[in-house]
């Protein structure tokens, strides 16, 4: 159908858009995410109507249905912002959840597969690599301030324990590996402390990447909607916002602003995440070209 190369555009174009306000602004403008969603519905719609296929409109609310579950999930437990949520569930209506074959990469042949489940399983990949990649350059980019705060946090109680433990699990996955048995069972153990370690000293790494990149103070009269505030603000015992909220609303903000007017409070401290947008378009583009990145490295 055409409506299909209809749709691909618009997603694109769409996801190019938000990808440079979310460098700019580290954010996507709310209308921006909704008409990501009422242009895939409205699309699907006329594409039903002139090919009397209700299905494909249908096709597009599920996918719709799915990503609204999948990003409030995340939103709800802290993993994502409201944007990167609200342009989820666009990316739903637009790739539908039916297996399709539209797909210019000939490597998996004719073989129909869902475009939205493989846009997911790329940006799983994608954006991981793309997180990794951005929080290295953030590291490499001011070398001091992150050695000063890499050596606090080697010197910190909680940061001892975690070494003592994958000593410990290191030491017995040694004696496991050396133990007369299975090749398997050897490789999977020291395989598998390995990763322990690495997984570990990641976390540590992405930590201090957000206490000394991504966390700072603001003055009040720039804070918007949304914003992640990082500790709570409390006033005469009464606590105003924080890191609960899941980003601070139009009401907080209000009473901030009354608050600063009073002289009771001058800046807030807000995190800042990486602009993540611009891994949707890179996995985006995958998909539609090459396809679910699992199966075509499989194939090889």
């Amino acid at each position: 159908m055409y409506s299909d190369y209809v749709l691909i555009g618009t997603g694109l174009i769409m996801l190019a858009y938000a990808s440079i306000s979310d460098f700019r602004t580290r954010e996507v403008p709310d209308w921006l995410s909704y008409s990501i969603i009422i242009s895939g519905f409205g699309i699907r719609t006329i594409g039903a109507l002139f090919s009397w296929d209700y299905w494909y409109l249908l096709d597009g609310l599920i996918g719709f249905g799915i990503m609204f579950a999948l990003a409030h999930l995340l939103f709800y437990t802290g993993q994502w912002g409201g944007g990167d949520s609200k342009v989820l569930m666009g990316m739903g209506v637009i790739l539908g959840s039916y297996p399709v074959d539209f797909i210019f990469s000939p490597a998996l042949g004719d073989i129909p597969f869902s475009l939205l489940a493989a846009f997911m399983v790329n940006l799983a990949i994608l954006g991981s690599v793309y997180g990794l990649v951005w929080s290295f350059g953030l590291a490499f980019s001011n070398l001091r301030k992150f050695g000063k705060e890499l050596v606090k946090v080697n010197r910190q109680k909680q940061t001892r324990i975690w070494k003592i433990v994958m000593l410990i699990v290191f030491m017995i996955a040694l004696g496991i590996y050396f133990y007369p048995t299975e090749n398997v069972v050897n490789y999977l153990a020291l395989s598998s402390s390995l990763l322990f370690v690495f997984v570990v000293y990641l976390i540590i790494f992405i930590k201090i990447i957000e206490r000394v990149f991504m966390e700072y103070y603001i003055p009040v009269s720039k804070v918007t909607p949304g914003d992640w505030i990082v500790n709570d603000v409390v006033i005469n015992g009464k606590r105003i916002c924080g890191p609960k909220d899941l980003g601070i609303s139009e009401e907080q903000i209000a009473v901030l602003y009354k608050l600063h007017k009073k002289g009771k409070i001058s800046k807030v401290k807000i995190k800042a995440g990486i602009p993540f947008i611009p891994s949707f378009l890179f996995s985006y583009i995958f998909t539609i070209v090459w396809g679910n990145i699992v199966f075509i490295f499989g194939a090889l």
